[in-house]
């Protein structure tokens, strides 16, 4: 299993380095070279390729990450899916209609530019949100 990341990071990039150990350490063969980013400049509703892989939210305001039904997406129970806020506008996550997400205490907010959550599919249509959350719903 790779080190955790200390608190700090480099340049203040704590919660991506947070979700790339969160990914590796449930695939042990899995390398930094393995990550693979996709990038939005705009709200976004996830799609199966985006199993194992680092959503990066690049935009200036407000936007949301939307997860799916299975009906719509059946991505496999266990898919990790990081999600990381590159850009100012903070990013909600968003549950699509009969999804459900489960996080502390129902934060469903990344807390800030450069900082990250990971979601974890662990049945049908419920998902686990770990990470940089804040307070406050999408």
């Amino acid at each position: 299993m790779p080190a955790l990341p200390t608190v700090g990071g480099s340049s203040g990039t704590w919660g991506t380095e947070l979700n790339t150990w969160l990914l590796t350490a449930h695939n042990p063969d899995a390398t930094l070279k393995d990550i693979i980013l996709n990038t939005q400049t705009a709200s976004y509703t996830l799609v199966l390729a985006d199993s194992g892989k680092v959503v990066e939210m690049n935009v200036a305001s407000a936007n949301s990450v939307t997860v799916p039904a299975n009906a719509s997406v059946a991505f496999p129970i266990g898919t990790m899916i990081a999600i990381d806020q590159i850009g100012a506008g903070q990013t909600g996550i968003v549950a699509a209609s009969g999804v459900t997400i489960r996080s502390v205490s129902g934060y469903l907010k990344v807390s800030g530019q450069y900082s990250g959550v990971t979601l974890r599919k662990r049945a049908t249509n419920e998902w686990v949100l770990v990470g940089a959350l804040t307070l406050g719903v999408v």
